[in-house]
C-alpha cells in the first residue's frame, strides 16, 4: 500500500493547506480551478490535528485546463462514518507532465462554510516550498490575527497547520500565543504543540481561560493575537464563530503587521545575524532590545489593529497618526479656503427629520472634527478578507460626516472613493440625500453605510437608493446601532429592530452570499451593534 507521504516526491506541485470544521447543520466546501493550460493532478488529504490521514485513501483527480475540482467535505467523510471532524484539509496540486514547471502566480483555492444564516469563504494561496527540511534554520514566522473577539454570542478561534511540501518532514512546532488588549496590555498562552502535518485549534476563551477574558473585557471584547516562531512557517487562519450554533460568522487569513525583527524569537535570529555580518551592529543591537523589551515605544505608530501592511510606505500611510493629521489638516485647509462656510442640505422645510440629523451630527456635536476609526476598521478588516474586493473599482461611503473613512479607505488601496452627506466641507463628500441619490445605475462596486442607515426617515426608500447604484456582484458594507427606548434618538424612529435579518429582509432577492454576520452587545450596555457584509446579486 502506498504511503500518502509518497505523493509529495513529485518535483513540480504546491500545497494549499484550509480548515475543517464539520459540524451538523454546517457545509464544508473546497474549490479549485485549473486556470492553465497544462494537466494537473490533485491528491486531497483529510488531516487531524495530530497529522494522521483519515478517511481512507487520498483523493485523487487529474483536472484538464480550465476544470474546477469542487469537493464536499461532508459526503467524502460520511463515507467513512465521519460525522465531525476539526482538523486540516490539504491539497497536493502538481503538472501530470513533470518536466515543465509549476506556475502558482495566479492560482488559489477557495473554502467555503455555509450554515442555515451566514456563509464564509477564504482564498488561500498556495506554497511551492514549505517547511523545506534543509531551509528550515532560517526562517522566522510571526503571525499576527487582526481581530479577536470575546462577547455574550462570539467567539474567535484559530487554526494554525504545520503543513509541508516534503515527504522526508517530520518536524513538531511548538508556539506560545500571545493575546493582546487594544490598550496593549498582553497575555501568554499555554505552547500549541503541532506534529509534522498537524494543526493547532486555539478557541481564544478557551486556550487563555478566564485571564483573557478579563484582559479583553478591558478593551470591549476586542483585542488581537500574535504567535512568533523561528524554524517554520505556520499556515494560519482565524474565524469568528457563533457560540451557541458554532457557525462561522467570518473568516480570513492571519498577516503580519511589521517584521519579526522586534519580536521573540525572530528577533534573536535577526540580531545575531546582524551582529556577525554587520560592522558595528553592538551598537545596534542594545537598541533592538531595548525596543523588543518596550514595545510600547513602537506601539504608538502602529496602525489601529491592524489588518494587514505590505509595506513599510502602507504601515505609516494607514497608522493613526497619519489618517487623522491628513484629516485634520486637509479640514483647515478647506474651511480656510472656504472662509468656514459648511455648506448644508436645502430642505425648504418640507423634511424635519433630515433638518434634524444635520442639527445633531453637525451642530450639537460638532462631529465634523470627529473620526470614529474604530467604528469604521470594524467594518475594513472584514471587508479586505473577502475574495474580489474591487479596491480599484468606485467605492460610496454614506453619511462619513469627515473624510476620515474616506482617507482610511484610500491608505488601504481603495482608488476611487466619494462620500455623501446632508452637509460638506470638501470636494470628497458631495451634498447629497441617501434617498435620493444623484448617481446613474450600477456606478459603485463597493458601498459602506456605517452607523447611517437607521438615521433614514424611509429605510426601504433608502435601501432600494442603495440597491440601484451598486453594479451587480457590488460589497454591501452596513452597520447600525439598536438602542434602548431611553437611549433612543429622537429623529431616530426608523424600523430595523429586528437586526441584520431584517434588513437582509428589505435587500431581499438582491442578497447573495453574506460574508460577516455580527450583532454584538455593547459591554455595560443594553444597546447592541450590528453590521453585515454581503454580495449584491442583481442579475
Amino acid at each position: 500500500m502506498i504511503n500518502w507521504r509518497d505523493y509529495f516526491q513529485v518535483k513540480n506541485k504546491c500545497i494549499f493547506s484550509s480548515h475543517v470544521h464539520l459540524v451538523p447543520g454546517l457545509e464544508n466546501t473546497f474549490t479549485y480551478v485549473n486556470d492553465g493550460k497544462e494537466r494537473e493532478r490533485l491528491v486531497i488529504l483529510f488531516l487531524d490535528s495530530s497529522g494522521v490521514a483519515v478517511g481512507g485513501e487520498p483523493i485523487i483527480l487529474e483536472l484538464p485546463g480550465g476544470a474546477v475540482m469542487k469537493l464536499d467535505a461532508r459526503a467524502e467523510l460520511m463515507k467513512h462514518g465521519i460525522k465531525e471532524f476539526d482538523g486540516s484539509f490539504l491539497v497536493l496540486v502538481s503538472n501530470v507532465d513533470q518536466n515543465r514547471p509549476f506556475d502558482i502566480s495566479t492560482k488559489d483555492h477557495v473554502t467555503r462554510w455555509q450554515g442555515a444564516e451566514m456563509a464564509t469563504e477564504i482564498v488561500t494561496a498556495g506554497h511551492l516550498n514549505m517547511n523545506v527540511p534543509s531551509q528550515l534554520s532560517k526562517k522566522a514566522f510571526f503571525m499576527f490575527c487582526s481581530s479577536v473577539i470575546s462577547s455574550s454570542d462570539t467567539t474567535t478561534r484559530v487554526t494554525l497547520f504545520n503543513h509541508s511540501t516534503e515527504s522526508d518532514y517530520t518536524d513538531t512546532a511548538t508556539v506560545i500565543p500571545e493575546l493582546h488588549n487594544l490598550h496593549g496590555e498582553s497575555l501568554a498562552g499555554k505552547p500549541a504543540v503541532m506534529p509534522a502535518f498537524g494543526s493547532a485549534i486555539i478557541d481564544v476563551d478557551e486556550w487563555f481561560g478566564d485571564a483573557g477574558k478579563l484582559l479583553l473585557a478591558k478593551t470591549g471584547g476586542r483585542g488581537t493575537l500574535s504567535v512568533a516562531h523561528l524554524g517554520h512557517t505556520i499556515g494560519s487562519l482565524f474565524f469568528h464563530m457563533d457560540r451557541p450554533t458554532k457557525a462561522f460568522k467570518c473568516g480570513q487569513h492571519t498577516q503580519p503587521v511589521i517584521p519579526a525583527v522586534f519580536f521573540q524569537p525572530g528577533y534573536n535570529y535577526w540580531a545575531e545575524w546582524i551582529g556577525a555580518h554587520v560592522p558595528f551592529a553592538g551598537q545596534v543591537i542594545p537598541a533592538l532590545s531595548w525596543l523588543k523589551h518596550n514595545r510600547s515605544a513602537i506601539r504608538m505608530f502602529y496602525p489601529h489593529h491592524s489588518n494587514y501592511v505590505p509595506s513599510l510606505g502602507a504601515y505609516f500611510r494607514q497608522s493613526r497618526f497619519v489618517v487623522w493629521g491628513r484629516m485634520m489638516l486637509r479640514a483647515l485647509y478647506f474651511l480656510i479656503k472656504r472662509k468656514f462656510k459648511i455648506d448644508e442640505m436645502n430642505f425648504s422645510g418640507r423634511n424635519e427629520h433630515n433638518e434634524y440629523v444635520i442639527q445633531h451630527n453637525l451642530w450639537n456635536s460638532m462631529k465634523l472634527f470627529q473620526f470614529s476609526r474604530g467604528r469604521v476598521e470594524a467594518l475594513l478588516y472584514p471587508l479586505l478578507s473577502i475574495p474580489g474586493v474591487k479596491k480599484d473599482g468606485k467605492t460610496l461611503c454614506i453619511g462619513p460626516k469627515n473624510e476620515g473613512e474616506m482617507l482610511l479607505l484610500e491608505a488601504h488601496g481603495f482608488r476611487d472613493v466619494i462620500g455623501i452627506d446632508l452637509f460638506t466641507y470638501t470636494p470628497k463628500i458631495l451634498l447629497m440625500d441617501m434617498h435620493e441619490m444623484q448617481f446613474p445605475n450600477d456606478t459603485f462596486d463597493t458601498i459602506m453605510s456605517g452607523a447611517v442607515i437607521r438615521y433614514a426617515y424611509d429605510v426601504e426608500r433608502a435601501v432600494k437608493e442603495m440597491i440601484r447604484v451598486a453594479t451587480d456582484g457590488a460589497l454591501m458594507i452596513v452597520s447600525f446601532g439598536l438602542f434602548p427606548p431611553e437611549e433612543e434618538l429622537e429623529f431616530c424612529k426608523s424600523p430595523l429592530y429586528g437586526g441584520v435579518k431584517e434588513l437582509l429582509n428589505l435587500f431581499g432577492g438582491t442578497v447573495d452570499h453574506v460574508y460577516w454576520w455580527n450583532e454584538g452587545l455593547v459591554p455595560g450596555k443594553k444597546s447592541k451593534i450590528c453590521s453585515v457584509i454581503f454580495r449584491l446579486k442583481k442579475k
